[in-house]
């Protein structure tokens, strides 16, 4: 069955620790990944992971998705798919930066411990049986407006 639009958009994040004095290498080689293709979005690299938000054509965007989780740090990348009728962003940027999901507390550690992940459908059990948890609204201001 066809997508029912033309882009395919992808998001995501992990949480590993990567060495910080490979993130320059590391953000050449994505560069030369995404050059030329069309793919649009925001790659940002830190020493805590990885965050990626993309979109560009299906194949050209599986094929570098494919080259990245290829790489041993991100293997496990798990990314949220959709589709849309234009490219969602207007450039390709990777960023390095200190944070994927900026929290803005040094000690605290998320690919050393975390909370425990929930499916969708898990959340809507813990939500129909009133089970008391708490949703964290990562988004930044621009997102937000967005």
């Amino acid at each position: 069955m066809a997508p029912p639009t033309q882009y395919l958009n992808v998001s995501g994040y992990r949480f590993i620790d990567l060495d910080p004095a490979q993130l320059p290498a590391l953000r050449e080689e994505f560069l030369l990944l995404v050059r030329d293709t069309g793919i649009r979005g925001t790659i940002l690299l830190a020493p805590e992971g990885i965050n990626v938000m993309l979109c560009g054509g299906e194949d050209e965007l599986r094929q570098a998705i494919a080259a990245i989780t290829a790489r041993e740090p991100f293997a496990d990348l798990w990314l949220k798919e959709s589709w849309s009728e234009d490219v969602t962003f207007s450039r390709m940027l990777i960023k390095i930066k200190r944070e994927i999901i900026p929290v803005g507390d040094a000690t605290i550690k998320p690919a050393k411990k975390t909370g425990r992940y929930l499916s969708p459908d898990e959340l809507k059990t813990w939500y129909d049986q009133n089970r008391e948890f708490v949703i964290i609204d990562t988004r930044n201001d621009y997102e937000v407006a967005l």
